[in-house]
């Protein structure tokens, strides 16, 4: 279940809807949520996630 963060995903769906080219950098301090973010967010949209943590790959 996902809750909250709606002020950050209407942000990056703002970004994603521009006819233009958008860099996304995010950071901030671990287990805050930064993976789970994304990957919500990619969910609904046509991206792939790629991502290595603890030498397990996961793939979308």
């Amino acid at each position: 279940m996902f809750i909250g963060r709606e002020y950050e995903i209407k942000a990056l769906n703002k970004l994603y809807e521009k006819d233009s080219f958008q860099f996304v950098v995010m950071y901030g301090r671990r287990r805050v949520g930064k993976t789970r973010l994304l990957t919500e967010f990619c969910l609904k949209t046509c991206f792939y996630i790629i991502y290595k943590n603890d030498n397990i790959n996961y793939y979308k």
